[in-house]
């Protein structure tokens, strides 16, 4: 019974807390989403680590609908400095950025949205400020103000306390500390104690950072964001559609010679390597075409094409995807105290040393499962050429060791390749797929063409397809030996573009003195500031043990974890602790 009581407490809390944070909204934008920022102000030279969350205000859950958002840091004069896509497994993501010297100083905004959050008049994204210090910087003046004679004053910018006021969700997940002070070099163990059974039972992310001295914004809490901005129809910037379910590569093709979109023309995209990527569609009515690519591809670069005899003739405009409009934002004006500027430098340092270090404390990429190519599980036949002798050309190397296929003519008297088919071992009037160390090649006279001596294998796949308007008989692979064929493939009719794909994931390194590693770190410096970042910790249980290490930086630090259970109510629980000599 007590369990039942306090599961419809949570799902009241979590009713009122996303309905108190929905103004004008639009009945088909049904997410939300949170960022949990490891900081609210860094130095370059520091690491941004950020995990976000989205909500499905409807269902109070996490939303499935989404499979990718976007994360932004923007300048204060509406410079993008880096805009991220993450991919999302049931709602959840995470990334980070490395800050650059060449990120000044000043006021900045993070980002974070959905494509479904932005689509439509209404726009509705996460926004949070941060500020950045660029201690290497002579000029200072947009974070230190400026008394009437033009000095820089010594004067430093409160910023409100933004506490969560919703208590009720403290209670639901605690912290268990057995103590508060530590050395340095110390374990920190606690345990997760989820005091709510099921309703406790939820992703959390947990950081903990040294307690900032430099006055700025207040981290957003999950307890007490706002997620929704509404922008009106009027925005100067244009907004694209774009998809929730992957990378989207969209524009219109345009004719050379009169400069005008040409409709219902078929447009390829070639992603090169063993499991390739070939899709196919069709220009419509005002000469737009859109893929939608796997939110797993991690391909830098795509080729397309447009299939037409005379590929000249045409011309691609890219469209990016659909983006945030930055004409309404409002910055928080941080300004920093001068007399901190010891302690900054003294930061500054403690960063560089630790980034001189990353080799010994590396963070790892998760390797990524990339979809498998539409031939993949088909049946083939495959010749190995070094198994023959090589004729100087592959129509003649065709021709003497590939029976299934033979070399002719069409109608305009061009070679060209047929492939026979699996069940009737004939020929057909449709032509093959023909592919080139996985990029789609339209013209057989240019497959023809290639060098036989670079080539290392012939595939066959005996079946047919059907790709935009056309059909075809069969596929031909071929497989050059250094796989060179799809690199730097920008001339006629190959069109290379650039992909905006996910973010890699990541493993992130957690730093421990136990067993060897005692031995191995007794002579590295340990001048961490952040101790640790877990994106991702599942609570399913009463409670669940969590550790980490501090460093050699003394202070004041705070552990801080945010998320929401399965049934989205929110949650934040904040613990300071202290590091001594």
């Amino acid at each position: 019974m007590k369990y039942k009581i306090i599961f419809f407490l949570c799902m009241y809390v979590a009713a009122v807390s996303l309905s108190a944070q929905t103004t004008n909204k639009n009945t088909s934008q049904q997410e939300q989403l949170f960022v949990h920022l490891t900081n609210s102000v860094f130095l370059t030279g520091e690491y941004l680590f950020y995990k976000a969350y989205v909500i499905n205000t409807s269902k109070k859950s996490y939303s499935t609908s989404s499979d990718i958002a976007f994360v932004e840091l923007v300048a204060e004069d509406l410079t993008v400095v880096f805009r991220h896509k993450i991919r999302l497994e049931d709602g959840k993501g995470f990334s980070d950025f490395f800050i650059p010297n060449s990120v000044v100083s000043g006021n900045y905004k993070v980002l974070a949205y959905t494509p479904a959050m932005v689509d439509g008049i209404k726009k509705q994204y996460f926004q949070t400020d941060i500020a950045i210090i660029n201690p290497y910087q002579a000029d200072q003046s947009a974070i230190l103000s400026k008394t009437e004679d033009g000095s820089l004053a010594a004067k430093t910018k409160r910023i409100p306390n933004r506490e969560s006021g919703n208590p009720n969700s403290f209670q639901m997940l605690e912290i268990d500390l057995h103590k508060t002070t530590f050395g340095t070099r110390e374990r920190v163990a606690f345990n997760l104690k989820n005091n709510s059974a099921e309703a406790g039972v939820g992703n959390y992310s947990v950081s903990v950072v040294k307690k900032e001295e430099i006055p700025a914004p207040e981290i957003s809490r999950a307890t007490s964001f706002s997620s929704e901005v509404t922008i009106d129809a009027t925005s100067k910037n244009t907004i694209r559609k774009t998809s929730n379910k992957g990378t989207v590569v969209q524009g219109s093709l345009i004719s050379v010679q009169s400069n005008l979109p040409q409709s219902g023309k078929d447009i390829a995209l070639s992603i090169p390597g063993k499991d390739f990527v070939f899709k196919v569609t069709t220009t419509d009515a005002a000469g737009n075409f859109s893929f939608v690519l796997d939110p797993t591809i991690a391909a830098e670069n795509a080729i397309l094409q447009v299939l037409d005899d005379a590929p000249e003739h045409f011309t691609f405009t890219l469209h990016p995807e659909t983006g945030v409009p930055y004409d309404r934002l409002e910055f928080n004006h941080f300004i920093m105290d001068a007399s901190l500027q010891e302690m900054i430098q003294s930061r500054s340092v403690y960063n560089q040393i630790e980034n001189a270090y990353y080799s010994v404390k590396p963070d790892t990429i998760k390797a990524m499962i990339s979809p498998k190519s539409f031939v993949h599980f088909e049946e083939k036949i495959s010749y190995t050429l070094d198994d023959y002798t090589r004729f100087p050309s592959l129509q003649e190397t065709i021709t003497e060791y590939v029976t299934l296929i033979s070399p002719a003519r069409n109608k305009n008297g061009k070679r060209v390749l047929k492939a026979f088919q699996r069940d009737l071992s004939a020929e057909t009037d449709y032509l093959p797929l023909l592919f080139i160390d996985g990029v789609f090649v339209y013209d057989h006279s240019d497959f023809l063409a290639v060098d036989v001596k670079t080539i290392q294998t012939i595939t066959l796949v005996q079946r047919d397809y059907q790709f935009g308007a056309t059909e075809y008989q069969g596929v031909i692979l071929l497989e050059t030996i250094d796989a060179s064929f799809g690199k730097n493939k920008n001339n006629a009719p190959y069109h290379e573009i650039s992909l905006f794909t996910a973010q890699p994931r990541k493993n992130y390194y957690k730093q421990k003195y136990e067993g060897n590693s005692t031995k191995v770190f007794s002579t590295i410096p340990d001048y961490r500031h952040l101790l640790v970042w877990e994106p991702s910790v599942g609570i399913t249980t009463s409670n669940t043990p969590f550790s980490f290490y501090t460093s050699d930086v003394t202070g004041e630090y705070v552990v801080l974890i945010e998320g929401f259970t399965q049934f989205g109510v929110p949650i934040s629980v904040k613990k300071e602790l202290t590091v001594i000599d």
